[in-house]
């Protein structure tokens, strides 16, 4: 959790100046860290009511979610994956809850969509559980809100 407070808050203070792998959805309540090992955590420190389910769901029946990447179109992104081992966390106090999926098995996928991210494209990503959706637009220039700023200093 360290890394991921240092890597926001350096995001914060210089935005263009590093290839950073954390990403901030366009809400500035979420951020999202694509490490080099594939998996990709999400960071939730709003009231998402889809999200919200969707963890609740992972935390309590301990199922796979399946994950969707690429550029925005209508429907998913381009690029979907069913059923991939998925783990949860809470941060900050309780007041950030976590889900980290395991796309280790695609490392060309990520790294590719990462590219395009530092080149400034706007890119989606999506989770599911089979019932509920949830979907985060990513864009280099998007920031954290202020309340989320708090949320992320507040020790574990």
């Amino acid at each position: 959790m360290k890394r991921i407070l240092t890597a926001l808050l350096v995001l914060l203070v210089f935005p263009t100046a590093i290839k950073s792998d954390v990403w901030i959805d366009e809400d500035g309540t979420t951020a999202i860290e694509i490490k080099e090992n594939g998996l990709i955590s999400f960071f939730d420190t709003g009231s998402f009511y889809y999200f919200d389910q969707i963890f609740g769901n992972v935390r309590k029946n301990k199922i796979k979610l399946n994950l969707c990447l690429g550029i925005p179109q209508k429907g998913l992104p381009s690029d979907c994956f069913k059923k991939l081992p998925t783990k949860f966390s809470v941060h900050n106090n309780g007041k950030t809850r976590a889900l980290h999926v395991d796309l280790s098995n695609y490392p060309f996928l990520t790294s590719s969509f990462e590219d395009l991210l530092r080149l400034g494209k706007t890119m989606e990503i999506s989770i599911d559980d089979d019932d509920l959706y949830a979907s985060f637009s990513l864009n280099k220039r998007y920031k954290l809100k202020k309340e989320s700023i708090k949320i992320f200093k507040l020790l574990d």
